[in-house]
């Protein structure tokens, strides 16, 4: 037992001390991962956690984005890069007619989902609903366990039920310009990771 346990010390340090091994293992595991579920618009560069509840093969997820736990995502969704969605998260919505009189809901169909955008930076915390066809812009922030039920303009901070905009990122628009144009140069592990 003592061995292993300083073997894999051993291997730890070895990836801390080196990011390209860290990066290459990483992007392999992801790689593995779109294979296996059918993401093949999700950037390998991204993370998503294996344990989902659904996640449709259609998902769009930009580079060094990342998606927690048991989330639920209804096709038709498109998430840009450094994207943070917390465990339990939901974008779904839209579900069945129920204006067909003597036809019983569960047989009435559905209308044709429509696209959610999700835009750069954004911070979607635990437990919030997302309902598709909504768009939500670039910085934005929605609280944990809210509801979007409409567009949220970009870098809004948003809680409750349903969302209400409850403040803003950064104080002035040249600063949050300033912030996009800073995130347009990233490409890679190395501008981002400090410490692994």
């Amino acid at each position: 037992m003592i061995f292993v346990n300083k073997v894999r010390a051993s291997i730890k340090k070895t990836i801390k001390d080196n990011s390209r091994i860290y990066i290459f293992l990483r992007e392999s595991l992801m790689r593995f991962r779109v294979a296996r579920f059918g993401w093949h618009s999700v950037s390998v560069k991204a993370w998503v956690v294996a344990r989902q509840h659904y996640i449709s093969r259609d998902l769009v997820l930009g580079d060094f984005g990342f998606i927690g736990r048991d989330c639920t995502i209804y096709p038709r969704v498109q998430i840009g890069r450094f994207a943070l969605i917390a465990p339990e998260v939901s974008i779904l919505g839209a579900d069945h007619e129920f204006q067909k009189v003597g036809v019983p809901i569960c047989f009435s169909g559905r209308e044709p989902l429509p696209y959610t955008f999700i835009g750069d930076d954004v911070w979607i915390g635990m437990s919030a609903k997302i309902m598709v066809g909504t768009k939500i812009g670039n910085g934005a922030i929605i609280a944990a366990a809210s509801v979007v039920t409409k567009d949220i303009p970009d870098f809004a901070i948003v809680a409750g039920v349903p969302a209400k905009i409850i403040g803003y990122r950064f104080d002035s628009e040249e600063e949050r310009a300033q912030h996009l144009r800073a995130l347009h140069k990233i490409n890679n592990y190395g501008q981002l990771v400090r410490d692994l």
